[in-house]
């Protein structure tokens, strides 16, 4: 009878702390899942907001500016401007000079030339005399190197590391080089109308190793482009001349002005009737190729995406601008209703401005600033989407639009 007390009474203990251990199971589950609930919404909230910002963001109009900070300055008649990562170039027939936003000279390089020619890659740039013979280059910290080529520099085009690629013509023979920074000659190639064709642009790629050309052939009246690839590193030796690619069958019937390396790995040829789109990290792979109809007044290009801009007038407009990413698609057309003196892409924007008016413009094409100022200026430099150098020919001034 001892015996069957005592085991109903740990029977009775023992049912008893199993129910205290599943209250306090439940009560922990309880405190985990709240906590859990908590947790979850909190981040639903954190990304509603990301989500929120960044739909305010992409759709915000700005409808005003301030003058966060105005310099003082001088300049000739002839000088004209660049933007060179976050400083400011000033060129003309007697020199070069880097200033910052404050007007605050970082270096200068002296000449004369009655034909300047600027072009620029990176940290590098190049300064060059159209019809002359004098080149300097130069980077963030001033002149890097110097040379005198033997025959009328035509058009100059520099990589990131500062080598240089020099367009030049003399007697209806047209020569093409390459140059290091330093001045030694890295390549020479020599072309005629009779041979290879006319040479109508060239681009040296960011890392120095490859050179695009368009050519124009003109043979029993028909007019013809190709655009040839070389390369000169290792790859290019197993080819002859290292030519690792020629395009023609595109391109009869067309001029093809323009070629550029857009990236760099990214090519394009733009034609008055085409563009065609190329991957160059060796050898040259066509990527896209866009016929289109109308009048082609310009091209501009970045490392993601690719405008033309066309005459518009018989459709109402002064110009249209097409903008395609650099697999082919298109991504924009917007009418322009003024005269330009420039369009630059400014992270996923549009800035197309003229003496006194600018328009920035979305990849989705709404009209974030749309402004007329009171003034005119000789350029406006983005530092990014909100903020902007302006300069005028007597100031330079930094301005935040709100």
């Amino acid at each position: 009878m001892t015996n069957i007390r005592e085991y109903q009474k740990n029977k009775l203990k023992n049912a008893s702390k199993n129910i205290d251990n599943r209250h306090y199971t439940k009560k922990v589950i309880f405190h985990k899942g709240r906590k859990l609930f908590i947790i979850c919404a909190l981040i639903a909230v954190v990304i509603f907001l990301i989500i929120g910002y960044s739909i305010y963001k992409k759709n915000r109009v700005y409808e005003d500016y301030d003058v966060l900070s105005i310099s003082q300055i001088t300049q000739n008649v002839d000088s004209k401007y660049l933007k060179f990562n976050d400083k400011i170039l000033r060129y003309g027939m007697d020199g070069i000079v880097c200033l910052d936003k404050n007007a605050s000279k970082q270096w200068e390089i002296s000449y004369q030339m009655k034909y300047p020619i600027v072009a620029l890659c990176k940290n590098y740039g190049v300064v060059a005399s159209q019809k002359g013979h004098e080149i300097y280059v130069f980077n963030q910290n001033g002149l890097a190197g110097s040379m005198v080529v033997d025959y009328p520099i035509v058009d100059i085009s520099v990589a990131a590391q500062g080598a240089v690629a020099v367009s030049m013509e003399k007697d209806g023979i047209n020569y093409l080089d390459i140059y290091e920074a330093n001045g030694e000659k890295k390549v020479a190639s020599k072309t005629s109308l009779e041979g290879n064709g006319y040479p109508i642009d060239s681009r040296i790629s960011p890392d120095g190793q490859k050179l695009m050309v368009s050519y124009l052939d003109i043979a029993e009246d028909t007019l013809a482009s190709s655009v040839v690839f070389y390369n000169f590193s290792d790859v290019g030796e197993d080819y002859i001349w290292n030519m690792v690619g020629v395009y023609d069958d595109y391109y009869e019937g067309t001029m093809i002005p323009y070629v550029e390396f857009v990236n760099d790995y990214t090519a394009c040829a733009v034609g008055d009737n085409r563009i065609t789109i190329f991957d160059m990290k060796e050898i040259p792979e066509v990527v896209a190729d866009i016929g289109y109809d109308g009048e082609l007044a310009a091209f501009v290009g970045d490392e993601s995406y690719i405008g033309l801009v066309f005459d518009n007038e018989e459709h109402g407009g002064l110009y249209r601008l097409e903008i395609y990413d650099i697999e082919g698609k298109k991504v924009l057309s917007y009418d322009i209703d003024m005269e330009y003196k420039e369009i630059q892409f400014v992270n996923e924007h549009v800035l197309v401005y003229n003496d006194n008016r600018c328009i920035l413009l979305s990849m989705g094409g709404v009209e974030k600033f749309n402004y007329t100022f009171d003034k005119s200026y000789e350029c406006i430099m983005p530092l990014s989407i909100t903020n902007y150098i302006m300069i005028t020919k007597t100031t330079i001034s930094e301005i935040g639009i709100k």
